[in-house]
C-alpha cells in the first residue's frame, strides 16, 4: 500500500502539534494526557464525519462499489460537512469546557506544521498559509477567548480567498465562502451563549 505524500504529511503534523503542546503549555501532566486524549477523539469524530458524509453524497457509488467507502476520504464537499458538523459538536458541547483553549491551540499547531512541512518536503504551499497560520497561533496564545481567535483567523482567510487564491486547509483547497461560513457559525453560537446566559 502506497502511502499518499499529504496524508503522511497530515499525520505528520498532528503528531507534532501533540509534541509543541506538551512542551509549551504549562498545565500538569494529567491535564496534558486528558486534553490529548481529548484532541485525538476529535480527529477521530471528524473522520467518522467525513466517512459518514460519504454515504449521503456518494451512495449510488457505494451501492456498486461499497469498498469505497473505505478509501481515504478525498472529497471537497465531505470536507464541508464534516467540518459544519465537528464545529458545532465541539463548540457546542465544549463551550464551557475549560480545555477549549487547548484544544484550539493544537488545531493552530496541526494547521502552522503542515503548512511548514508542505513547503519543506513537498516543495509546495504558499507564505500567504504559513503567515495565517503563525497568526493563529499567535492570537490562541495571547486571546482567552478561543471562539473569537476562531471568528477572527477563518473570517480573515475567507476575506483573503475573495481577492487571492483560497488558502488550504490542511491540503484542501476551500472556498472562500466556507471559511466565511464558519465564521458565521461560529459567531451565531457565541450570540446563542450569551443570550443563554442572560437573567
Amino acid at each position: 500500500m502506497i502511502v499518499q505524500p499529504l496524508l503522511a504529511i497530515r499525520v505528520l503534523a498532528f503528531i507534532t502539534a501533540i509534541i509543541l503542546f506538551w512542551l509549551v503549555s504549562t498545565q500538569t501532566k494529567e491535564v496534558k494526557k486528558h486534553v490529548t486524549e481529548g484532541f485525538v477523539s476529535f480527529l477521530t469524530t471528524w473522520i467518522l464525519l467525513f466517512i459518514g458524509a460519504k454515504l449521503l453524497t456518494k451512495w449510488q457509488l457505494l451501492l456498486d462499489h461499497p469498498i469505497a467507502l473505505l478509501a481515504y476520504p478525498s472529497g471537497t464537499l465531505e470536507f464541508y460537512i464534516a467540518t459544519a458538523a465537528i464545529t458545532v459538536i465541539k463548540l457546542y458541547k465544549n463551550k464551557s469546557s475549560i480545555y477549549t483553549h487547548e484544544y484550539v491551540q493544537l488545531i493552530a499547531f496541526s494547521w502552522f506544521s503542515f503548512s511548514v512541512f508542505t513547503i519543506v518536503f513537498n516543495d509546495e504551499g504558499a507564505w500567504s498559509e504559513l503567515i495565517l497560520t503563525f497568526l493563529f497561533i499567535i492570537l490562541i496564545t495571547l486571546v482567552n477567548i478561543p471562539i473569537l481567535t476562531v471568528i477572527f483567523i477563518v473570517l480573515l482567510t475567507g476575506i483573503y480567498g475573495l481577492f487571492y487564491p483560497s488558502p488550504e486547509l490542511m491540503g484542501y483547497r476551500m472556498d472562500p465562502w466556507f471559511y466565511i461560513g464558519i465564521a458565521l457559525l461560529c459567531s451565531l453560537l457565541l450570540l446563542f451563549d450569551k443570550r443563554r446566559d442572560l437573567p
